[in-house]
């Protein structure tokens, strides 16, 4: 996660910024959002589940491409990770799918 993530997603999925002074995707709503409707853009469906994390809980992000197949991430809590995170389970999901493109 984090400025590597970030820069990947600036490079080949935004493609109309500076990936060397990235966006902060992977940490901040206002350029996630950004990247969710790029993909939105290029066709993908979104679906997109949380779960309140006093008890453990998550995000769950689902991408279906172009072609129907389903890309999935899941951020989870733990002592490591800290709270889920719904920017970092949904650029996971972007690059799985980016990745799945250029195969």
């Amino acid at each position: 996660a984090g400025e590597d993530m970030n820069r990947l997603i600036e490079r080949y999925i935004m493609s109309d910024g500076d990936s060397n002074h990235p966006r902060h995707f992977s940490e901040d709503i206002a350029p996630c959002w950004e990247l969710v409707e790029r993909m939105r853009y290029r066709q993908c469906s979104i679906e997109i589940k949380g779960d309140d994390y006093y008890d453990g809980g998550y995000w769950t992000v689902n991408i279906y491409n172009i072609i129907g197949s389903k890309i999935n991430s899941t951020a989870t809590i733990d002592d490591e990770q800290g709270e889920p995170s719904f920017p970092l389970a949904f650029c996971r999901a972007a690059l799985k799918e980016f990745k799945e493109i250029i195969k």
